[in-house]
């Protein structure tokens, strides 16, 4: 197999890993996300829904869907997991006057959800919940780009590994490694971050990621020269595919 055939599979099998976290995305966003630290792992989270059908007051209750993620528990409201609603015109009209059940250890906490945390149009509102007050309110500003740092972190550690079995030791090579990582490792993790925010726009992202990739590759060919430009090309397909491996299978213990 020649040079050029050999660097074309690298680089499609490179692009399909990167795609997996864009494929592997929910059909259907939730609606709601309410996101408790430190809520005990049996904690189960019920939300009533009151309507008006045809003149008549009901209310519908939904088991929200639970996950774990480290030191959060995180519970999902999903269109199609509430029967008896076929329209939804938006959260703050859909889930006015709704209330948490809050289940744990025998005990049994009704909080309702203010309105002023539920938005008009958008498609997913997510909600911090302090299990032991019942207290809700907006997520933390600083919440989402901690946590965009540490996935970056993570995924430099694991490329820095890679870089260094392939080689590089020079002080140059590794301050250009840091630098190209900073930019593109960030960019990376703020798009995927915010998949299950609006899934009309995962096409947007199936592009971005790839192309963030061949970005990536076509830095380190230019910025660092201590190898040949076939084994700096090998790196690049290396590191991302472990990056993306060890990371893909982080995202099912860690907060995202």
């Amino acid at each position: 197999m020649n040079r050029t055939k050999r660097f074309s599979l690298l680089l499609l099998a490179a692009m399909l890993i990167l795609s997996i976290p864009v494929l592997a995305v929910a059909s259907h966003a939730p609606v709601l996300t309410v996101v408790a630290p430190f809520a005990p792992r049996d904690m189960k989270v019920t939300i009533e829904i009151k309507k008006n059908i045809k003149g008549e007051e009901h209310v519908i209750p939904v088991v929200l869907e639970a996950g774990r993620r480290a030191w959060e528990g995180q519970y999902r409201l999903r269109r199609e997991a509430v029967y008896g609603i076929t329209a939804w015109y938006g959260n703050a009209y859909d889930l006015k006057d709704a209330v948490l059940i809050l289940e744990s250890g025998g005990e049994t906490k009704t909080v309702p959800i203010p309105a002023e945390l539920l938005s008009e149009r958008g498609s997913e509102d997510h909600i911090m919940l302090s299990w032991r007050t019942g207290r809700m309110s907006a997520l933390p500003a600083w919440r989402a780009p901690a946590l965009l740092l540490m996935w970056a972190a993570l995924a430099m550690a694991v490329e820095g590994v890679v870089f260094w079995l392939y080689g590089y030791r020079s002080r140059r090579s590794w301050l250009m490694f840091f630098l190209i990582n900073l930019v593109t490792q960030t960019a990376h993790h703020a798009i995927v971050a915010g998949l299950n925010v609006d899934v009309n726009r995962i096409k947007v992202y199936a592009i971005s990621i790839p192309v963030l990739f061949l970005v990536e590759m076509l830095a380190f060919v230019m910025l660092v020269d201590e190898r040949s430009r076939d084994r700096t090309i090998g790196f690049a397909v290396a590191a991302n595919a472990a990056s993306q491996a060890v990371l893909g299978l982080l995202m099912q213990f860690l907060p995202a």
